[in-house]
């Protein structure tokens, strides 16, 4: 590997053999060196003139093998190279494209074996689609023998005129290599627009100023071919992708992968009307020339959209240089395929203001503006894979499809007009909907729910009214280099609104440096240490045991013996496929293997919730939970209920909607503003309403105010998302807290194991408390009803007015400064290395004890890492506070994980 990095980096450098050490040129040959040299440039598409190809082979052997290696490769036609393959070779895309659909009618491979973008151009040039290929190959095999013994008729089945050729006015001319037999049979009018073409002196020649019957003529013959311009500061709009063929992606460490492929999939998620496309490149890490050849292709296939400039009468600002030009010289880099360990390896993003001011675009007041221009930034709202699909699946109208590939494909939509007609192809989906049941009901719900969250961001209350609206694919953000993400939604945004949950790893955004208000989770907010800080802060939740990751339990620790189900949180940071996000419900035969299993990956919080009584007085003795015994009484019952957030507008924005399925006239017009939901006098709990998860209808429930008072203190009371709620109902006995207690009882002072989870809350609260679960920030799109109550919170609020904003972007800052706080207190970044545990109390003043302003820690918080920082040492929370745990004897091995 070492040899052949430094042969690669040899030929990247244009130098050649003789310059190369003795010892080299000892094990590699002068025609192995020449061999190496022309496929490396072949791979990556340079021009013979620019590149260390020129030292090796000739010019004309050189474009013959790159031809035919990109035919093999089914690579798109090399129109950046048109400057000799179209002049001098006379090759066109309508036979280049013929001759890569015989190759793979030859093989019999399927139309999928096509990269997209080949497809994509294919299709436009020669006009043979899927069904198109599908009907010529069934042809081809029905003439049996014939096809056994000669293979080429497969070209002969294939169209023979190429589609009618579509031209913008901006558009290049360039004239090809013409013999004196082809200039003799021209006709004058043909002849004089070649002559016109061929003056240098008479400026750019645009197609907007020939014949385009002419022109087209000329092009089917190949005596003229056509350039697109692309100017460093020209800008682009991606408009939904018309004629896409979803193929293969081609994986970029492929040795046959594009590079135009992959620079295609990068420019479609980073592009912006509001960014120039050299701005873009630096976005992107990229050279300029390179993206120009991406654009260029992407403006030929129709998948994006030049903007109009102040001269748009006159070419681009680069028309007399287009991007045929050689891409390999020094000054501009070479096309290539992005290289792996290039990037940076993590977000470039740190905590260097310690200070809890906003950043100068945040600021309440300032005039709103990244870089002076926020007024032009747009709102992202993030979806995941899992949205597409469902918009896939659940497209009823005949537009959503379209809307749901340009989704996937290139990871955005984009535009005003878009967005407004992907908002009623939605509806129309829900409303075609409404009579199934099952599965295709909750697709269709799926559609109401993200259309209403879109309707939510461009609500006037809720203080954005004219910023534009983009939905953006989290997968294809996670494609680009974690830097460049950074930068692409620092520049093009100024508010980024995900759904809940979002698959990992979280959005690479850090509240103490300047960029969009992200109304998501930070890595350390997406892992269970958000649900800890609650808990500590509130005094009161559910039994909590945190296990380091790395040990191996033999026996399950006494606080989970008994239990007949468990939830458990992961620090996992690999993306989740279910929709529900982290936690599993896990059965209590089945809790000791499960849990091993997930601590050899990443710690694990373990959250009993319902016990089963031992059989006997030995029921106890056996480790695991036993059987449960025959109860006369009603089994317990475990409610979870999710309340939507901002609280304070929860309440009023709730009592404004009747719960049903209200049209979007009715769901717009209950998002008004309302008075903020403050707390009963004497401190009482808070009631508010709740969509309970078993019936999806709502409920009024008592938030207790321990609750209310930690969600203001960890800055979440200006957060859109939910909490969830967890309420353990029982039959003929309660679990209350601190009662008697039940086989396998831990020495310390934690309640009993047969409480349940209810029965862990502070002080011995009454049995069906609702307690604190967890808390997702985001929209979620899974359950209608709870997706309208926090889009109606969240407008209520006018939560992205800039005020709003700013005032997000401090509580985001308190947030991330109380988490580390309860890492650090809790033994992260070295504090506590102990996996059995050591003295009480190190932890457990965590719930009282935290910072008053982000500006307390942020100076120690140093770069934003892309994953949560992981407990080194098993941890209890014991209903009202936090401390180490020591579980020597259930550990088959102390913990020693290597992150």
């Amino acid at each position: 590997m070492a040899f052949e990095e430094y042969i690669r980096r040899a030929i990247l450098t244009g130098r050649t053999y003789d310059d190369l050490p003795a010892r080299v040129k000892a094990i590699l040959p002068l025609n192995e060196w020449r061999a190496k040299v022309r496929d490396f440039c072949i791979q990556r598409g340079y021009p013979w003139a620019t590149s260390a190809a020129r030292h090796v082979c000739g010019e004309q052997e050189y474009y013959e093998d790159l031809l035919a290696s990109y035919r093999a490769w089914a690579r798109i036609f090399p129109y950046h190279l048109a400057e000799y393959v179209c002049r001098v070779q006379r090759a066109t895309p309508f036979r280049y494209y013929c001759e890569v659909l015989a190759l793979t009618l030859r093989e019999e491979r399927p139309y999928d074996s096509i990269p997209n973008f080949t497809a994509a151009d294919a299709l436009r040039v020669t006009g043979v689609g899927r069904n198109e290929y599908i009907s010529i190959l069934n042809a081809c095999k029905a003439k049996k023998l014939m096809w056994r013994v000669n293979r080429a008729i497969a070209k002969d089945l294939l169209p023979q005129v190429e589609q009618e050729l579509r031209l913008e006015p901006w558009w290049l001319v360039a004239v090809a290599n013409v013999g004196e037999t082809e200039w003799r049979e021209l006709s004058q009018d043909e002849s004089d627009l070649l002559k016109t073409a061929c003056d240098a002196n008479k400026g750019p020649h645009t197609a907007s100023r020939f014949d385009q019957s002419l022109l087209r003529a000329l092009h089917r013959r190949g005596l003229v071919y056509i350039d697109v311009p692309v100017g460093p500061d020209d800008r682009f709009s991606i408009p939904p992708l018309e004629g896409f063929v979803s193929n293969k992606t081609i994986d970029a460490s492929d040795s046959g992968s594009d590079p135009v492929e992959v620079l295609l999939y990068s420019a479609f998620v980073a592009s912006s009307e509001r960014i120039a496309l050299a701005d873009l490149a630096g976005i992107l890490n990229m050279a300029v020339e390179e993206l120009q050849v991406a654009m260029s292709v992407a403006c030929r296939l129709g998948f994006a959209t030049r903007l109009a400039t102040a001269g748009d009468s006159a070419p681009p600002s680069t028309a007399g240089t287009p991007p045929r030009l050689p891409l390999g010289s020094a000054g501009g880099g070479a096309l290539s395929i992005p290289d792996d360990e290039g990037g940076a390896a993590g977000v470039s993003a740190g905590g260097a203001s310690a200070s809890a001011t906003p950043p100068p675009h945040l600021r309440p007041g300032s005039s709103s503006g990244l870089r002076g221009d926020e007024c032009q930034a747009a709102i992202a709202v993030v979806v995941d894979s899992e949205a597409t699909s469902c918009l896939m699946m659940g497209a009823l109208s005949p537009g959503l499809k379209r809307h749901a590939v340009s989704l996937f494909e290139a990871g955005r939509v984009s535009g005003g007009e878009v967005v407004s007609e992907l908002l009623r192809e939605l509806w129309a989906s829900y409303e075609a909907g409404k009579g199934f049941e099952g599965e295709m009901r909750r697709l269709t719900n799926y559609c109401a729910a993200l259309a209403t969250l879109l309707e939510a961001a461009q609500s006037p209350g809720a203080g954005a009214a004219g910023t534009p609206l983009e939905l953006v694919r989290k997968e294809s953000l996670a494609g680009l280099d974690p830097s460049a993400a950074s930068k692409v939604m620092r520049h093009a945004y100024c508010a980024v609104l995900p759904i809940a949950p979002l698959p990992g790893p979280p959005l690479p955004l850090n509240p103490f440096r300047p960029g969009p208000t992200n109304y998501g989770p930070t890595p350390e907010a997406a892992s269970p240490w958000l649900q800890l800080a609650l808990y500590c802060a509130s005094g009161m939740g559910p039994l909590s045991l945190v296990l380091a990751a790395g040990q191996r339990l033999w026996r399950l620790p006494p606080q989970l013996e008994h239990c007949s189900h468990a939830l458990l949180w992961s620090w996992d940071p690999e993306p989740r496929a279910n929709m529900e996000g982290p936690p599993q419900l896990v059965e209590g035969a089945l809790l000791l293997a499960s849990l091993n299993e997930m601590l050899s990956r990443a710690p694990v919080m373990a959250q009993p919730l319902l016990f089963s009584e031992p059989v006997g007085s030995d029921g106890d003795a056996g480790g695991q939970g036993a059987a449960p015994a025959a109860a006369p009484a009603p089994a317990p019952e475990v409610e979870l209920a999710d309340v939507a957030l901002p609280l304070r507008a929860a309440s009023d924005a709730a009592a404004g909607d009747d719960g049903a399925a209200a049209p979007p006239a009715k769901q717009r017009a209950s998002s008004r503003g309302g008075a903020a939901a403050d707390l009963p006098p004497g401190g009482g709990p808070l009631r508010v309403r709740a969509v309970h998860r078993r019936s999806g209808r709502h409920e009024e429930v008592d938030l207790p105010a321990a609750v209310v008072r930690a969600l203001g203190r960890l800055g979440l009371e200006r957060a859109v998302g939910y909490l969830r709620l967890v309420r353990v109902t029982r039959g003929g006995r309660h679990g209350g807290g601190g009662g008697g207690g039940g086989g396998g009882e831990p020495e310390a002072p934690s309640p009993s194991p047969a409480a349940g989870a209810a029965g862990a809350a502070a002080g011995g609260e009454a049995a069906g408390q609702w307690l604190p679960l967890a808390i997702q920030q985001g929209v979620p799109l899974h359950n209608l009803q709870l997706c309208r109550d926090v889009c109606a919170a969240a407008v209520a609020a006018e939560f992205l007015s800039p005020a709003r904003r700013a005032q997000h972007a401090i509580s985001s800052q308190l947030l991330h400064a109380r988490l580390w706080h309860l890492i650090a207190r809790s033994g992260g970044g070295g504090g506590y290395a102990g996996a059995g545990g050591g003295g009480g109390g190190g932890a457990g003043a965590v719930s009282d004890a935290g910072p008053e302003t982000p500006a307390s820690v942020a100076a120690g918080l140093g770069e934003l890492a892309a994953y949560a920082e992981l407990p080194p040492g098993n941890l209890l929370f014991d209903g009202t506070d936090l401390r180490p745990l020591d579980l020597e004897d259930c550990q088959q091995g102390i913990a020693a994980f290597c992150a």
